[in-house]
């Protein structure tokens, strides 16, 4: 039975403002700039200007050097829906953005949708405000100056950090970081700091592994055999040695432990650390006299690497590819029953739409009953189950309130120790500047204690769609050619066989109809990502399709008639019926 959580609405009065706050942070355990001092700072800012916080963008361990604000989980998602708010809050400029370009992006995006750019602490400590409803070219200026200084300090950061870590490097130190498998941290018996030295249980997997390696077996098949043995991989490995839990997140699930795999094997096998080489950027680094610097003693001497090296080099290359946006509707949502990891599409000979099959071996497990079907046959039931489920159900937005509590930021020995520092200030410019501060925390006490204390909530609000009209409204407009008028465009354009390469009219029509069906391809793509979204969190949807076993990719149908082979032929009854499950996790 289908269960659809009753909305619970909130009005606020027309007149009053809705705030965004936005909170970024490059490192979480950077205290200077924790998420709850930010949070704090925002909530007394919209307080103090009568706002209310309808949401928050909080990215974690996000560099704001390195993505721009429309890139980021959270942020870059609120960036999208600029109905649901009229100004956004962050506690200084540099939690925004640190360079001009994204500070110019971010300051068009409110001049398009009229939002206030609020930084509850600006030069000198006072909120500062960029109202970019009207047309203001002093906001601008001063937007853009802000955002010098902030890219400038962004520089100078990166700059001490690079000169830091190349010192390091220079003297064979350990400078932080992932240590390479088969070594652990020692004090450096040379000075200060730390170096690396061989971990005696990481060389003898490492020795077993290399062992597997010269004996002709397959990376894949030492993974799974690691695997099975339960020897933790490299990043369970450190984890382990530093008293952490094993495990993390993978696909967007927590999982306990991490497994090997012949990409992590690769990596392990192909560094020069193994040597005992320093590396930066998997090179090695080397002295002024073109000497290898050395992290400390070897695990393996130059002749036995390159035997290593010589011994992978010669299987099979792997290809270089380009990663792209997929079409695959069912990517983290169709799961082989057998060994639960997920089912990849892939192309095959003669079947345009491909296939869904079983690749655990390439996670090193090893599946007791790989499945495999045709992409077009399970997309299709996918759909129209999912929709027979949910399609008539409202769809909801869920926001969530972290609530705020203002007595920790009440700290009343603040001004008491500004109150007795009065006599201290002999000359007139002083007692101005004390006045001026003391005035500064009497505003912000008063705004403290008239702000609510808030608790944490949820609200879940629905859009006004039901999940059918969602799921159709997606489908983008197949484009009518412009070289052959009134046909719809269903492949590539081509030029006719002995077209006039002259025709000016026809040339034009044909590169009008090469654009509409690269935005068609992309509209497409994008579609077809939303929609696998909308089945990866529909409300507690689990679809169950049949699956035969065996070599060929098989169908789901209304029954097991309609179960065949790649040749087309019936694939037998109930009897030869295996599940491959369709995840759906609870909205």
């Amino acid at each position: 039975m289908l269960d659809v959580q009753q909305p619970q609405k909130m009005a606020y009065p027309s007149h009053q403002l809705r705030a965004l706050s936005g909170i970024r942070l490059s490192v979480k355990t950077d205290e200077t700039t924790s998420p709850m001092r930010q949070r704090a700072a925002n909530t007394g800012e919209a307080a103090r200007r009568g706002a209310v916080i309808i949401g928050e963008a909080e990215d974690l361990d996000v560099s704001a050097t390195k993505t721009n604000p429309f890139e980021r989980p959270e942020l870059g998602a609120w960036l999208r829906r600029p109905d649901a708010y009229d100004m956004i809050i962050w506690w200084r400029m540099d939690r925004a953005v640190r360079s001009m370009a994204d500070m110019a992006a971010l300051g068009q995006w409110s001049k398009e949708h009229g939002k206030l750019l609020v930084f509850a602490e600006g030069p000198g400590g006072a909120p500062l405000e960029l109202d970019m409803r009207h047309s203001s070219p002093v906001s601008e200026l001063i937007m853009m100056l802000l955002a010098f200084a902030a890219q400038m300090e962004a520089a100078a950061i990166r700059e001490r950090v690079t000169g830091a870590m190349a010192a390091l490097r220079a003297q064979g130190r350990y400078s932080g970081g992932l240590i390479p498998f088969g070594y652990k941290k020692i004090p450096n018996p040379d000075g200060e700091g730390w170096k690396l030295g061989p971990d005696m249980v990481a060389v003898a997997i490492l020795e077993r592994i290399i062992r597997d390696v010269l004996d002709g077996k397959s990376l894949q098949s030492i993974a799974m055999g690691l695997n099975e043995d339960e020897v933790l991989a490299p990043r369970d490995y450190q984890a382990k040695l530093l008293g952490r839990s094993t495990g993390g997140k993978r696909h967007g699930r927590i999982i306990d432990r991490f497994n090997w795999t012949a990409g992590t094997l690769s990596k392990v096998l192909r560094t020069k650390t193994l040597m005992g080489h320093k590396t930066h950027k998997g090179k090695t680094v080397r002295d002024k006299d073109g000497n290898p610097i050395l992290i400390g003693e070897s695990v393996l001497e130059r002749d036995e690497f390159e035997v290593l090296q010589t011994t992978l080099d010669s299987r099979t290359p792997h290809r270089e590819r380009r990663r792209k946006d997929t079409r695959s509707l069912l990517l983290g949502v169709a799961i082989c029953e057998g060994s639960g990891t997920r089912m990849y599409k892939a192309p095959r000979a003669g079947s345009p739409d491909g296939d869904y099959n079983c690749r655990a071996t390439a996670s090193g497990v090893k599946c007791p009953s790989p499945a495999g079907i045709r992409a077009d046959w399970l997309e299709a039931y996918a759909e129209r189950e999912f929709l027979a489920l949910v399609g008539s159900a409202r769809m909801t937005r869920t926001i969530e309130y972290k609530g705020y509590d203002p007595g920790p930021e009440l700290r009343e020995q603040e001004l008491r120790a500004l109150y007795a520092d009065k006599d201290a200030r002999k000359s007139k410019m002083g007692r101005m500047i004390w006045k001026e501060e003391v005035d500064a925390l009497e505003r912000r006490a008063a705004a403290l204690e008239a702000t609510p204390k808030v608790e944490a909530h949820t609200e879940v609000i629905e859009t006004g769609e039901t999940y059918a009209q969602h799921w159709q409204s997606l489908a983008p407009v197949q484009p009518v050619s412009k070289m052959n008028p009134g046909e719809p465009l269903s492949a590539p354009p081509e030029l006719p066989e002995g077209a006039d390469e002259t025709d000016v009219a026809l040339r034009e029509n044909f590169q009008a109809d090469c654009r509409m069906w690269e935005a068609y391809g992309t509209a497409m793509t994008e579609a077809i990502a939303e929609r696998r979204k909308m089945l990866g969190r529909g409300p507690g949807v689990r679809l169950q399709g049949a699956v035969r076993r065996g070599r060929g990719a098989l169908g789901v149908g209304r029954g097991p008639r309609s179960v065949r082979d790649r040749a087309g032929r019936p694939g037998g009854g109930c009897d030869h019926v295996r599940r491959c499950r369709l995840r759906g996790t609870s909205h």
